[in-house]
């Protein structure tokens, strides 16, 4: 018997390689002569520049860079090839980082800016910038990263803003003269699965605010309104209403303002230039999966993109989960045969979470069975 395993990251609990190698111990539990290959996924979030490192592509590098909070910290990414890098943006301005010790205000993108700034330095010779936008505590709409890669955003008696968010109702005029000219040559690539808008009921702000400790949700989402006005009133150009420029706390809309950006399906992406479809003709059976299934899974998530791959050459999908409680028939209808959830009985999320490892290698024990079953 064959697989193919490619589980996204269970977030805050097991990477994607953590899940694929526990779900294959299992199986060889029940099936030592399995054969099984796997990837190391991700969908522009948690785990994207480690997708290629831990399938052989690029080697990993670290860098100086901020923080959230503008702290020293050392910031990891991957060079690809000689002129191309993969970076995400919770390395420096992650959701890992927010503190109910610091003001909502406080967060910024700086430190995205800075990560940038000093790997272009340091490696003139790239060419492509992919970044992954998922998994931010960030909501400044990238204001932050522009400030430390040049752009100046003033205020009517002509200071420039604070970081953070606390002052973006206050520009009044945005100067870009001195952004600096090596970015402006870069192809930058932006990972997401996030196709929200900058504002409004569906945009950064309302949607993804609150897990970033936002209080004033209106107010803020009001301030990054008058920020997308002054941008269309600089460039002469609307991008404010474009989907996915409420990834990462609306981070997309700077992206695309100053720097030529393109979004692309991260999860699309990634499994294209793993290979992962040619080796689908040659397996019996495709296991995917990701932290919580619900019916917006059904819309472009990595497991269903899995899924749709897997059906062009006809084989079965089980999809293994930590959260199937709002697993619909939309899921199924994607092309995935069965979804298995890791809990086995009652359990808090805390405890799921503490005992994930344990619950995949069982999980992958039952998907051995099961295979037995069907064999017989």
């Amino acid at each position: 018997m064959k697989y193919l395993i490619a589980i996204d990251s269970f977030k805050g609990s097991l990477t994607s390689n953590e899940l694929n190698q526990s779900v294959a111990s299992g199986i060889k539990k029940i099936d030592s002569t399995a054969e099984i290959v796997s990837f190391a996924v991700a969908d522009g979030g948690e785990g994207t520049a480690a997708a290629f490192y831990q399938n052989g592509l690029g080697e990993r590098k670290s860098i100086c860079a901020k923080n959230l909070y503008l702290t020293e910290i050392t910031a990891n990414f991957v060079l690809l090839n000689q002129e191309t890098v993969v970076l995400e943006v919770a390395e420096t301005a992650g959701i890992h980082f927010l503190s109910d010790d610091k003001p909502e205000t406080a967060a910024t993108s700086y430190g995205v800016g800075v990560m940038l700034r000093n790997i272009l330095t340091e490696y003139p010779q790239v060419k492509r910038v992919i970044i992954g936008l998922g998994g931010s505590g960030i909501n400044d709409a990238g204001i932050g990263m522009m400030q430390a890669l040049g752009v100046q955003f003033k205020k009517s008696n002509g200071d420039e803003i604070a970081f953070g968010t606390s002052e973006i109702h206050t520009i009044s005029q945005i100067d870009d003269t001195n952004l600096i000219p090596e970015i402006k040559e870069k192809e930058i690539i932006l990972l997401s699965d996030v196709k929200n808008q900058l504002t409004g009921p569906t945009g950064a702000t309302m949607i993804f605010g609150k897990q970033k400790g936002i209080s004033d949700l209106e107010r803020l989402d009001k301030n990054i309104a008058h920020y997308g006005e002054k941008l269309k009133e600089t460039y002469g150009v609307d991008y404010v209403t474009v989907p996915s420029t409420g990834a990462a706390g609306g981070i997309g809309i700077s992206f695309l303002y100053f720097l030529n950006a393109q979004f692309i399906s991260g999860a699309e992406y990634i499994i294209d230039i793993l290979g992962l479809e040619k080796k689908l003709a040659e397996i019996d059976l495709v296991i995917t999966g990701e932290g919580k299934m619900d019916r917006q899974s059904a819309f472009g998530k990595l497991p269903t993109i899995v899924a749709r791959l897997a059906k062009k050459y006809r084989k079965k999908v089980f999809a293994v989960v930590g959260d199937g409680s709002e697993v619909t028939s939309e899921n199924y209808a994607v092309g995935i045969d069965l979804v298995l959830s890791l809990p086995r009985g009652p359990l808090s999320l805390e405890e799921s979470m503490r005992n994930t490892n344990f619950l995949a290698e069982e999980i992958g024990r039952d998907i051995g069975r099961i295979v037995h079953l069907l064999e017989r």
